[in-house]
């Protein structure tokens, strides 16, 4: 299950730092927009990543979902906003609004991702398994940067949306196959027969 996992958020991980790069290039590059609008972006982006941390545990806590459906829902976002951004991202209205929603995602996304690792590390593993992580987040994010200087060789930067749709439908696609009950199965039994000893 955390096989699968990581090869999901090799891919995801590198999309959602890839859309970061693909709109600001866009921005800059087909849009000429200003410096102090990529200000006001960024300072926008930051704002929204606390909101949208909070939104998200609230929404959680409230009706109960499982963190594996909530990650789920916010690679759909993802995709419906790159979907967004290769249509329709043409001026500074669009620019905040892309700004808003991808603030609102990324600090929730890798919040969420980490708590659905967890939920998968066998129990006593958690510092190898974090180093692994670590690695699969960082080792992905040189794949877009190159995907995005090929494509913006030929054709508009914009292009690089279409790269990153096509690795989010991956992603989501085999998120679904990750069982996280298993794993929960397998710490019920590691301490029961912890129990089972300290009884003994």
């Amino acid at each position: 299950e955390i096989g699968k996992f990581m090869i999901s958020y090799f891919l995801y991980s590198d999309a959602y730092s890839t859309i970061s790069s693909c709109g600001i290039l866009y921005a800059k590059r087909e849009l000429n927009t200003t410096q102090l609008m990529l200000t006001i972006l960024l300072l926008e982006v930051t704002i929204c990543s606390v909101i949208g941390n909070y939104l998200f545990l609230f929404i959680q806590r409230k009706y109960e979902i499982f963190t594996k459906s909530i990650v789920t829902f916010q690679l759909i976002s993802y995709l419906l906003l790159a979907i967004f951004g290769f249509f329709f991202l043409a001026g500074n209205t669009s620019l905040i609004i892309f700004g808003f929603i991808h603030g609102i995602l990324i600090g929730a996304i890798q919040s969420y991702t980490r708590t659905l690792f967890v939920q998968l590390i066998p129990p006593g593993c958690e510092s190898q398994f974090f180093s692994l992580y670590e690695i699969s987040d960082k080792g992905s994010s040189w794949i877009g940067p190159i995907v995005l200087a090929v494509i913006s060789q030929y054709v508009s930067i914009s292009y690089g949306f279409l790269y990153i749709i096509g690795i989010l439908i991956i992603s989501i696609i085999l998120l679904q196959f990750v069982d996280v009950s298993k794993n929960f199965e397998t710490r019920d039994e590691i301490n029961n027969d912890i129990r089972i000893e300290i009884n003994n």
